[in-house]
């Protein structure tokens, strides 16, 4: 038999001696050399509990393994049989199973020879089995490898040393963890363990981990920036403290301070001619709603009660109606006033009566009236608004009915449309005094106000829609108040020369 090939013999076998089988000293030197030939020998178990003894010298073998099967080997030592290759697998609750994950085909040409089933290696074994866990809980897997819950498939692998271990297992399931302040969505189309995670919608919490469904939180309370816990909200209005309130309540104080002092000139000089020449009842009348207009903003600022808001909004409706309608009876006075000088004219009669007073009354009446079906119908009452804001409950007043609001409103625009219009057509009667011109920018600037107080106001929300209209209310009354009166205290004031019959008279005849 010839020698075997060096890299098959094993290099620990120099210089030694030792005793075979049959009692033979057998000695091999440095060289590896010996006087005898012999056979050396590799013994071969496989996983199926075949031994073998494979080597170069192994040509023709016919022998039976344990199991009683015929193992053959050619002259090439190349086996004839097939061999199953098998993955030992045990389990946590100390089942082993042996599985099938390839074979070897020992006639197959180079790289076909092995044949592995990788999806059974990834443990697709994990199908219609039925077990029960460490627990004594039934477990069972469906042909499509689904369960209701979800489980860690373990690794348990032991090593030649006896060293067993647990190697870390891939995850039972597609997604990662949802934190806190997220909820799980399924993915269309996925198995069950396959989601997104979706942050939480406004107003809004989840303060666990892989939450199926947020929670709301109360109306009282509001989500934190990470949306894991509710925070109480805080009371907010248009207080006398903060900067805006305090601001809108010194420009009130300071031009109802203003209109008074303007009272206070006509008053002292209400026997000048430039004083009466325009009805000075109506310019007392006109001064003190002006003065009760700037007044009546301060009910717009403060924490809202029951007596606040059944007042505000009809105060400012009676006031602004007693404003505009004693306008429009000053204006329909400078009409008369011209009609009388013609001969003959019955216009003579209504110059000097009572008459424009009763006009005021009647307009202001009709506006009480509407008030006050307003009241009993649907009165105003205080509201709290936890909508507006994320993270403020408004305190404010529910007008109970916007359809009356909107009632007043319209009838304090019929006025001043009226103001306007018999203002613009009378601006150029040939008079020194002629309030028409005066009273046809006071009106335009008023309806400009108005006209851009609706849709600011349904643009804003909370305190600033309380802001805008008394912004509207401050800036209406002060255009009424410098349009009409300035330009007299100016006369009456600085140049007093001017305040003389003759001078009227002049004028006139011009």
């Amino acid at each position: 038999m010839p020698a075997p090939e060096a890299e098959q013999l094993h290099f620990f076998l120099k210089n030694v001696h030792f005793n075979n089988s049959a009692g033979n000293q057998v000695v091999l030197d440095t060289k590896r050399k010996s006087v005898a030939n012999y056979d050396v020998l590799n013994y071969v178990t496989f996983g199926n509990d075949t031994e073998v003894l494979s080597h170069s010298s192994l040509k023709t073998l016919h022998f039976n393994n344990r199991a009683g099967n015929q193992v053959v080997s050619d002259k090439k030592k190349y086996s004839l049989a097939n061999y199953d290759i098998l993955n030992y697998v045990t389990f946590g609750n100390d089942t082993e199973i042996l599985l099938q994950v390839g074979v070897f085909i020992a006639q197959a040409p180079l790289g076909h020879d092995f044949i592995t089933q990788e999806k059974a290696i990834l443990h697709s074994f994990l199908k219609n089995v039925q077990f029960n866990d460490s627990a004594g809980n039934l477990v069972v897997l469906d042909k499509k490898r689904k369960s209701v819950a979800n489980y860690d498939i373990l690794n348990y692998v032991t090593f030649s040393n006896d060293t067993e271990v647990l190697i870390k297992p891939p995850q039972s399931r597609c997604t990662k963890v949802c934190g806190a302040g997220f909820q799980k969505k399924a993915q269309e189309g996925c198995p069950v363990c396959c989601f997104n995670c979706d942050p939480c919608p406004e107003r809004h919490i989840s303060n666990q981990t892989d939450a199926d469904q947020c929670v709301k939180c109360p109306e009282d309370q509001y989500p934190n920036q990470e949306r894991n816990q509710c925070l109480p909200k805080t009371m907010t209005f248009l207080d006398y403290e903060e900067p805006l309130g305090m601001a809108l309540a010194s420009l009130a104080a300071c031009f109802s301070l203003l209109t008074a002092l303007v009272l206070w000139v006509f008053v002292r000089h209400k026997n000048t001619p430039i004083v009466r020449a325009n009805n000075r009842d109506l310019s007392y009348i006109l001064l003190i709603s002006l003065f009760f207009c700037f007044l009546c903003s301060l009910l717009f600022i403060g924490r809202p009660t029951a007596a606040h808001c059944l007042l505000r909004q009809t105060t400012f409706g009676v006031m602004f109606t007693v404003a505009v309608s004693t306008i429009l009876a000053k204006t329909i006075i400078v009409v008369l006033a011209f009609r009388a000088t013609r001969p003959g004219s019955r216009s003579r009669k209504w110059m000097g009566s009572r008459a424009p007073i009763y006009f005021v009354l009647f307009c202001t009446m009709i506006q009480v009236m509407l008030c006050a079906i307003w009241l009993l119908l649907s009165p105003p009452f205080p509201e709290a608004d936890p909508d507006s804001e994320r993270e403020h409950i408004i305190l404010g007043c529910n007008e109970g009915s916007f359809i009356a609001f909107y009632f007043v409103l319209s009838y304090m625009g019929v006025l001043a449309l009226a103001s306007f219009a018999v203002a613009f057509f009378v601006r150029n009667l040939p008079d020194m005094f002629n309030e028409a011109k005066f009273i046809t920018f006071s009106m335009l600037v008023f309806c400009s106000v108005w006209i851009s107080f609706l849709p600011t106001y349904h643009s804003t929300k909370g305190k600033m829609m309380v802001a805008v209209e008394i912004f509207s209310i401050l800036s209406s009354s002060t255009g009424l108040l410098a349009c009409i009166f300035i330009p007299k205290c100016y006369v009456i004031l600085v140049q007093p020369h001017r305040n003389t019959k003759k001078t009227l008279k002049n004028n006139v005849k011009a």
